[in-house]
């Protein structure tokens, strides 16, 4: 009998052990998941499928607010963005996201250039940020677009400026600045590109196939310039046949390096985080 107690006994604390590693595993196997990426709580999640715009909320903000401006004024003017990582968390869950991310923030497109870690709101170039007549610090709608602009096979553009003509490259420049500072173009639009201590602005009076283009990922781009001035004012500045008939946007890096400018932009200055 009381072998029998004892193995009764025995069963039971074994029981109990295997019972404790069981739930020990399982806490291991639940930290392991949180502390595997902080950003991506959504890992056991199934995918989403990325069928229409997605509508998100999110504070947006003048460019010059960011805290490390510095570093990423050059994209001051322009359409690129920069957003807080855990959006791209939640963008994760999609299975057939297209990168560049498109957003449209009050009729206006936008392509995300890079997601920070330690942000809470969506930083704009700031002149667009007071065009769009947004409030700072407040709550905007923004949509993540699901049908993004066709590529651009066509533009026509119209300096605003003579200084446009003293160019000494005039086709690297556009080719490096369209690409780095303009992902999507509209017509009538008017493109700001730097120029040493200044900017150079630009019409875009016509573009194809349609009134929104994406010049994204494309490797050649037709374009026609519409004269500011009378063609015998232009021919005394610079040669015609140096102004390109079309763009390639593979751009080499001495090219690159031999074309970028200093870069003055509007509104310079230096945002700070609370405590710096």
């Amino acid at each position: 009998m009381d072998e029998l107690i004892n193995s009764n006994l025995s069963s039971q604390e074994s029981l109990n052990s295997d019972l404790c590693e069981d739930i020990e595993d399982n806490n291991i196997t639940e930290e392991l998941h949180s502390n595997l990426n902080p950003f991506q709580q959504n890992i056991d999640e199934p995918y989403l499928n990325f069928s229409r715009d997605i509508e998100m909320s999110f504070i947006v903000n003048p460019l010059i607010f960011f805290y490390n401006f510095d570093k990423y004024n050059y994209y001051n003017i322009g359409k690129k963005v920069i957003a807080p990582k855990y959006m791209l968390n939640q963008l994760s869950k999609y299975d057939n996201l297209e990168y560049p991310i498109h957003i449209e923030i009050n009729n206006k497109i936008f392509t995300i250039h890079d997601f920070i870690d330690d942000i809470d709101c969506i930083f704009i170039p700031t002149e667009n940020f007071y065009n769009l007549n947004i409030l700072e610090n407040e709550y905007t709608t923004i949509k993540i677009i699901k049908n993004i602009p066709t590529k651009a096979t066509f533009l026509k553009i119209k300096p605003c400026s003579e200084k446009f003509y003293e160019l000494q490259n005039i086709k690297i420049y556009l080719e490096i600045h369209f690409k780095k500072l303009y992902p999507v173009l509209e017509k009538d639009e008017i493109v700001r590109l730097p120029y040493g201590r200044e900017v150079i602005e630009i019409i875009i009076t016509d573009c194809k196939p349609e009134n929104i283009v994406s010049i994204n990922e494309i490797e050649e781009l037709e374009i026609d310039f519409e004269p500011l001035v009378d063609k015998e004012n232009i021919d005394e500045k610079l040669d015609m046949n140096q102004i390109p008939s079309d763009l390639c946007f593979e751009v080499s890096e001495q090219e690159q390096e031999e074309s970028e400018p200093n870069v003055f932009v509007p509104f310079s200055g230096k945002g700070r985080r609370l405590g710096d």
